[in-house]
């Protein structure tokens, strides 16, 4: 009986946190892949993220204990915009929306 609380807190947690709408999305994919229209497509992905770059660069440097921070890019998997952030050691995923840390991974 647990495992079955446990199964739907998690589900719970994850379906809770924020995403984009199908509209969104639809922006930001489209068929032609010229240079103009790839920037437009980073462009609206920054404009739909509501943590900024350098908000991203502090979280991940306090999780990596202040180590340097060689890149950061914003990138999207299905509806969930986050951050994600090379460290020399580390790699983590900071979701966009709400500037919590998806994942972290060693290197």
């Amino acid at each position: 009986m647990k495992y079955l609380y446990l199964l739907i807190l998690l589900s719970t947690l994850v379906f809770a946190q924020e995403k984009m709408s199908f509209s969104e999305h639809f922006r930001i994919h489209n068929a032609n892949n010229r240079p103009a229209l790839k920037m437009k497509k980073k462009r609206n992905m920054r404009r739909l993220c509501k943590t900024d770059e350098q908000k991203a660069k502090e979280i991940a440097s306090k999780i990596c204990h202040n180590e340097k921070i060689k890149s950061l890019f914003l990138t999207h998997c299905g509806l969930m915009l986050y951050y994600v952030v090379f460290t020399e050691s580390c790699k983590i995923k900071i979701n966009a929306f709400n500037a919590k840390v998806l994942s972290k991974e060693y290197r």
